[in-house]
């Protein structure tokens, strides 16, 4: 048996061991009664062949894939949603097990369907109508590019007719450790200025998938190598050659890829990694009593498939970004004032522009917006409950995720030069705040024991701002314990008004 024959035999054991198992045998069945020809294509195949856990599948049909997909998605109870009404293309997603389908329009034949993609280890694609037979169409030797570990660009046109996929190029890279030929690679340089008229929604989504891939720092990198990062993040291209004051030792680019390289190396002893280093180990033994929190908290979903974890990675990359537009030598000194402000505004815009949800925009922008506090809170003479607590009001339920951002930044900040004794003392400040969150709080802000009316009624005050800051004021005294009943409220209301200030 040569190694063609031999690829082709394994990978067609290995599409009869996934479809023999649900939910991928119930999709099986329902395409086969329906009587289409189709192909399985893709990522599954690359997959397959790599020993990947197999998570999506895409289905391509000779045409109808639009009505096909919404045919399964109602024979098998799943939802369905239309995806590129023009290629005729859908999406069926089964909630209990969290696989998505899409079926596809073949774009003429077969081998102009295939010879249309973006690289080779994706061009591959598994006749099933004839089930149990099954046959392997590779036109573009794209089973042995799979084993070779290559990216090559099935096509001289392929990123000029769809510039998306020099952002795909970089997210493969992270994702499966293939690395593009010479050719490829020029090819991508070539076209990357095609990125500007690609719509905000699919540069959003190849952000996102490059975003969860690990080694992010790397991605960001290749993105710049390319040219992309102008065109996608400007304001991170912005960064680079900006200068910093000691303790840092990097410009802003630079440090901003060592905040990311080390917010992922955290979340990675959150899942359950081994610590690297002396201050991972510190980091575990300080705060591992929360992974468990930790880990809810990142997976909590803000959009449609997009968590809070992907939000904090997106905060990392921007948590600097306001230093360019707030530079200032002063005495021959470099002070950025205000940048997390700045930057907070220019992370809101830049993920509107690129069509996230309201949610994720917002909680992207908060964390840059609050990445100073702990720093701040840290230098403080003395951290009080109520310090605390403002910190925790103020971040409210992204909380969990600002520290991690914080750590991440200590470390990005000084690398390794840090200092044990003061990374030790950060860490147990830290703890101290997700104690008071979890343990204190049960991860919620007090309710109220008294309403507006009743401030203004006790303290004989009309509307206004001064009634909002004493129902802050009071509500701080209810964190630290000062007040727990309405009737202590009550008296505390009439202290504080009497006295102009906490009493």
């Amino acid at each position: 048996m040569n190694k063609a024959t031999e690829i082709r035999t394994e990978l067609a054991k290995k599409i009869h061991a996934l479809f023999s198992e649900q939910p991928f045998s119930d999709v099986l069945d329902r395409m086969l009664a329906m009587g289409t020809d189709f192909y399985i294509v893709g990522g599954v195949v690359r997959d397959l062949v790599l020993d990947r856990k197999v998570k999506d599948l895409d289905l391509l049909v000779p045409k109808g894939g639009l009505r096909v997909a919404r045919k399964l998605a109602d024979d098998l109870g799943a939802a369905f949603y239309p995806l590129d009404e023009e290629r005729g293309t859908g999406r069926v997603v089964f909630r209990s097990s969290g696989l998505m389908v899409d079926v596809a329009s073949m774009q003429g034949t077969l081998e102009e369907d295939l010879r249309s993609r973006d690289f080779t280890i994706n061009a591959v694609a598994v006749r099933l109508s004839s089930w149990p037979e099954t046959e392997v169409v590779d036109i573009v030797n794209g089973l042995q590019h799979i084993l070779d570990r290559r990216l090559s660009a099935v096509g001289e046109d392929s990123f000029r007719s769809d510039p998306v996929r020099v952002l795909r190029l970089v997210r493969f890279m992270a994702a499966l450790g293939f690395r593009p030929d010479a050719r490829t690679w020029t090819l991508a340089t070539e076209s990357v200025t095609g990125l500007a008229q690609v719509s905000a929604e699919r540069i959003r989504d190849e952000v996102v998938h490059i975003v969860e891939t690990r080694r992010l720092a790397d991605s960001l990198s290749r993105l710049g190598d390319l040219g992309a990062d102008a065109l996608i993040l400007p304001e991170l291209d912005d960064l680079k050659g900006i200068p910093q004051p000691a303790p840092h030792f990097d410009d802003v680019y630079s440090h901003t890829l060592s905040v990311v390289e080390y917010t992922e190396r955290h979340l990675r002893l959150v899942d359950g990694g081994k610590p690297g280093s002396e201050a991972d180990s510190a980091l575990l033994e300080e705060l591992g009593e929360f992974f468990p929190k930790t880990k809810e908290h990142l997976s909590q979903e803000l959009s449609w498939g997009r968590t809070v974890r992907c939000c904090l990675k997106l905060a990392a990359v921007a948590h600097d970004w306001g230093k360019p537009k707030t530079f200032t030598l002063k005495d021959g000194d470099i002070h950025f004032y205000g940048h997390e402000t700045v930057g907070g505004e220019l992370a809101q815009a830049r993920l509107r522009a690129l069509a996230f949800s309201r949610a994720e925009v917002d909680w992207v922008s908060k964390l840059v917006r609050l990445h100073m506090r702990i720093h701040h809170l840290a230098h403080a003479e003395r951290i009080t409950d109520r310090a605390i607590f403002r910190l925790v009001r103020d971040a409210g339920d992204t909380l969990p995720s600002l520290v991690f951002l914080n750590l991440a930044d200590h470390r990005g900040t000084y690398q390794d030069r840090l200092d044990m004794g003061r990374w030790v003392e950060r860490l147990r400040l830290v703890k101290r705040i997700l104690d008071f969150f979890y343990h204190r709080l049960g991860a919620r802000l007090p309710r109220p024991i008294l309403s507006g009316k009743d401030v203004m009624r006790l303290g004989h005050i009309p509307p206004g701002p001064e009634v909002g800051r004493i129902l802050r004021k009071l509500q701080e005294a209810q964190a630290v314990g000062e007040v727990s009943t309405r009737e202590e409220a009550i008296e505390w209301i009439e202290r504080f008004v009497s006295a102009g200030d906490e009493p």
